[in-house]
């Protein structure tokens, strides 16, 4: 098994720039536009480095995998969430899984995939690699790093990682809840 990124899809759509407002509800775009313009952006993007990437998204009509040019697509099903399938895809590569590196913000998650085996980046990091931005190291891939494989975080890592739990605190609009219930079939609580 070669090297595989697999990204917590809606994780990383929004903290990208070029793809946070497309999922926004006064895009003008419904979710699955939304969705399908986000993974076009993406694909466009990925260098030779990243070649190999999965992406996870929570919902879907069915549980399926599709393919958009080189990037793989992994729906999880209605009412799923991406998390809970990449821990359970994860558990199932056995040695296979620390070929895999994961993309997300969410602490819980890179946890848990790491109990694995797998490594991990958060969505700055990924996006530097992605975009070519000097130095982004690649420890986590088997190279440099030193002698604890850990490198200092740099002062724009560290500003895009408060940026992004600005981010995460936001407070949803209503119309936004509604969005995101219908995507997933759920309904208002009174």
């Amino acid at each position: 098994m070669d090297r595989e990124f697999w990204l917590d899809g809606f994780n990383f759509f929004h903290h990208w720039d070029r793809t946070r407002g497309l999922l926004r509800s006064d895009s003008g775009l419904d979710i699955v536009r939304a969705i399908e313009r986000s993974l076009r952006i993406l694909g466009r993007h990925l260098g030779v480095k990243c070649r190999q990437t999965l992406v996870f998204l929570d919902g879907g009509l069915t549980r399926n995998e599709t393919r958009l040019g080189d990037l793989r697509i992994r729906y999880c099903g209605p009412g799923k969430k991406a998390d809970d399938r990449m821990l359970a895809d994860l558990g199932e590569l056995l040695d296979d899984a620390r070929m895999v590196t994961a993309v997300s913000n969410d602490r819980e998650l890179k946890g848990g995939l790491r109990s694995y085996g797998a490594s991990c980046l958060g969505a700055g990091e990924f996006l530097a690699l992605i975009e070519g931005k000097k130095g982004v190291s690649d420890h986590r891939f088997g190279k440099g790093g030193g002698k604890s494989g850990k490198v200092p975080p740099s002062s724009w890592e560290r500003s895009e990682e408060a940026r992004v739990m600005r981010e995460k605190c936001r407070t949803l609009s209503e119309s936004e809840i509604r969005a995101w219930l219908d995507y997933f079939g759920g309904e208002v609580e009174a």
